[in-house]
């Protein structure tokens, strides 16, 4: 591999990672719900429901032994929601930790580009700067993103293993 395809490859991974922040962060609150639903479920402080009328009592089945089988199922599924919710929670947050240390101008670039969808000359014009200097801004940011990626990774390793 030759350095353009180096540079093509991580402009890929970059813009798919900054692609799908609006879509992690949306399944991070819905993770989140379904992990409170379910912890409440288990913790038994699930409401029964309303009977309205003694006929109505009458067709109402217990929760016998099948209730414990779904503790089982439950517990199953809240360890996964656990698990998805902290995959989403680490990738929301390092992208936050780095859109912290922008300057405006470089947020809105991103977000018109990658929020809002518009591609790099529509969103400079959308901003009254040059398209070459939205794209030498793209570029920089997205280089700045993947070395500090890089070294967050380099660090997690050499924790792991001191060698």
């Amino acid at each position: 591999m030759d350095t353009t395809e180096i540079e093509a490859a991580r402009r890929k991974v970059v813009d798919q990672e900054w692609r799908s922040l609006r879509s992690s962060s949306d399944k991070l609150l819905i993770v989140y719900e379904k992990l409170m639903d379910v912890t409440l479920q288990l913790n038994g402080v699930q409401s029964s429901p309303r009977i309205k009328s003694e006929a109505e009592a009458k067709y109402k089945k217990s929760d016998g032994p099948a209730a414990e089988t779904n503790v089982v199922s439950l517990i199953l599924y809240q360890e996964s929601l656990i698990a998805e919710y902290a995959r989403l929670e680490f990738r929301v947050n390092r992208m936050a930790k780095f859109l912290q240390s922008l300057d405006p101008e470089q947020v809105e670039l991103l977000s018109w580009v990658y929020e809002f969808g518009y591609s790099i000359n529509a969103a400079a014009d959308i901003m009254n700067i040059s398209r070459r200097k939205a794209t030498y801004i793209l570029q920089n940011l997205r280089e700045r993103y993947y070395l500090q990626q890089y070294q967050e990774q380099k660090k997690e390793k050499f924790i792991e293993n001191p060698v």
